[in-house]
């Protein structure tokens, strides 16, 4: 693949940075480390490898679930990333001196009854994804086991041998949720873990992470994962009486970005949001554009799209299921201006013939002097 001059946003807070000479590389990645997309394993290793490929000094990753897999890729990148941000640990230090070692997430006799539960109900003989996790939710009181436990089986399809290798089998199975991860160059300072819904359980939970960086500069940084089109069933249980549709709740959770980055005057948003711009000359398909339209009436622009407007969930791209390309991941900056963006991670792995993930990268030159 190339890599034309395109960089994916993927929603990082970084909090307050303060810039050195100005100009910072910032990198977004939805690493797609999921038993439901194949070679997980090998993508896994090559992803941990070459991340700083394109030298960036700031990466925000999403779809990193699982403590082995973000343990490995913390150990890989040590030595040109010293510092690293997720939901497990709040440093590099805290992470790499705990292995995971602890009981999986769902070893408890509830797991036992819920499977049995499934079958009993005919939740099992369920051949689509979803029919299957509405049966389970309404049958089988899924959303009754703790948030790590149902994230965990979500990813799985619920199907046994997959749901035991993955949430019980392994003393590594700690659950990093919702799935982020920041390494940088930099040390990072006042890290928090924000979810949207802090008080909902949710079979995917949506949230980003905040850190300062005093070397950058007053601005604020956020790394992020917001709502995917998960198609026209909204089927989020303890949400459905609430937020109709995927839309809906991937609005909000860009209202809630703006919201609390409100108060600085100049902000980064980098993730997966999950929304697209229509791009007829390059093919692009628009997706949640009245998102995009929301960030963009508050003064956020798209510098991935401007300046590049490759696809990074793309038709070309062998593990992606559709025949249409969207730009899903974004950098999206406020109060600053964009020197160069260009697409990264998207060659296929040598001698596997499959890309490092479902989404490709992007990496954004901002100046955070303007």
């Amino acid at each position: 693949m190339k890599l034309e001059l395109c960089w994916l946003v993927v929603a990082l807070v970084c909090g307050l940075i303060r810039s050195v000479g100005g100009v910072v590389k910032l990198m977004s990645f939805n690493t797609g480390l999921t038993s439901r997309i194949p070679y997980r394993q090998e993508r896994s290793q090559y992803i941990a490898g070459h991340l700083a490929q394109s030298q960036p000094d700031y990466i925000c990753l999403q779809e990193v679930w699982h403590y082995r897999e973000l343990y490995n890729i913390v150990k890989q990148n040590i030595a040109t990333y010293p510092h690293s941000f997720s939901a497990i640990r709040s440093s590099t230090p805290s992470l790499l001196s705990n292995k995971g070692f602890h009981w999986p997430p769902c070893a408890r006799f509830q797991v036992v009854k819920m499977f049995f539960k499934m079958w009993w109900y005919g939740c099992t003989s369920k051949k689509n994804d979803v029919d299957r996790l509405v049966c389970v939710t309404e049958k089988a009181f899924f959303m009754d086991l703790p948030q790590d436990c149902i994230t965990c089986l979500t990813m799985t399809k619920l199907t046994a041998s997959a749901a035991f290798s993955n949430c019980l089998g392994s003393i590594r199975n700690q659950m990093n949720v919702p799935g982020l991860l920041v390494l940088s160059k930099r040390n990072l300072h006042n890290t928090k873990m924000v979810y949207f819904r802090p008080n909902v359980k949710q079979l995917l939970p949506r949230g980003y992470l905040m850190a300062e960086v005093p070397e950058l500069g007053a601005v604020a940084c956020t790394c992020a994962h917001t709502a995917a089109n998960l198609g026209k069933i909204y089927y989020e249980p303890n949400l459905k009486s609430q937020i109709s549709s995927w839309e809906e709740e991937n609005m909000q959770d860009a209202g809630i970005l703006i919201r609390d980055l409100s108060s600085f005057p100049k902000t980064i948003i980098m993730g997966d949001l999950n929304s697209s711009p229509s791009i007829p000359d390059k093919q692009i398909q628009g997706d949640f554009e009245r998102t995009l339209a929301l960030f963009t009436k508050k003064n956020y622009t798209t510098p991935y799209t401007d300046l590049c407007g490759l696809c990074t969930f793309c038709a070309e791209n062998n593990l992606v299921p559709y025949k249409t390309s969207w730009i899903l991941d974004h950098v999206l900056i406020r109060g600053m201006k964009a020197q160069q963006a260009k697409r990264v991670m998207d060659m296929k792995i040598p001698g596997h013939n499959v890309h490092p993930s479902d989404h490709y990268g992007i990496q954004v030159e901002v100046n955070s002097a303007t």
